[in-house]
């Protein structure tokens, strides 16, 4: 009973967002770390990579450009930002040129792909991401506290690792400049810098 509810509510990007909001502390962590992890985003071109409803969209400039798997998602983000890119995309193989971006958000999107696949994305980065580029990523890890570990139990990702386990993956591209713990509403993250 319990999945076909949470399979209803991923189906149903306007509810997804209101469900994330809610737990999420209306991503007051989220905003922190774009605003200060890529302070200049407004004038640069940007790639949010996994962006699901595009939820994050506002807090980038004109160059902002995010891409999905999911087709529902990236037609309500295109209806409900329509000033920003959308495309539907496997970030597997993504269809930019090398070099296309200046920064690169990807937020909780790794820990729903296994070993094989995220290694796939990150070679993807770093293909995309200029010289001197900046990626962020910022992903969930095991849970710390009992309401957390209940959330991050309905949660459909299958790969939650510890910081250790993502920064094996992000190493194997780049180097990881800083990294740290985050809590935002309920739930609780690693955020990785890269170069």
């Amino acid at each position: 009973m319990v999945n076909k509810i949470i399979d209803w509510v991923v189906q149903r990007p306007v509810i997804l967002d209101f469900v994330r909001r809610i737990l999420e502390n209306n991503h007051q962590g989220e905003k922190e770390v774009i605003s200060q992890e890529l302070p200049e985003r407004q004038s640069q071109i940007v790639l949010d990579l996994g962006c699901g409803t595009g939820v994050f969209s506002p807090w980038f400039g004109p160059g902002y450009v995010g891409i999905d798997i999911s087709q529902p998602y990236i037609n309500y983000a295109r209806w409900r930002y329509p000033s920003k890119q959308f495309q539907v995309m496997d970030a597997g193989k993504i269809q930019f040129p090398a070099q296309s971006f200046d920064a690169i958000w990807v937020n909780g999107v790794l820990h729903h792909l296994n070993d094989t696949a995220v290694s796939l994305v990150v070679a993807e980065m770093k293909r995309l991401l200029k010289p001197g580029g900046k990626a962020v990523v910022m992903e969930d890890i095991p849970a710390q506290q009992i309401i957390s570990r209940f959330v991050r139990s309905l949660d459909a990702g299958e790969h939650i690792r510890t910081p250790q386990g993502y920064r094996n993956l992000l190493a194997e591209q780049f180097l990881v400049q800083k990294e740290y713990p985050l809590r935002t509403g309920v739930c609780d993250y690693q955020v990785f810098i890269l170069a």
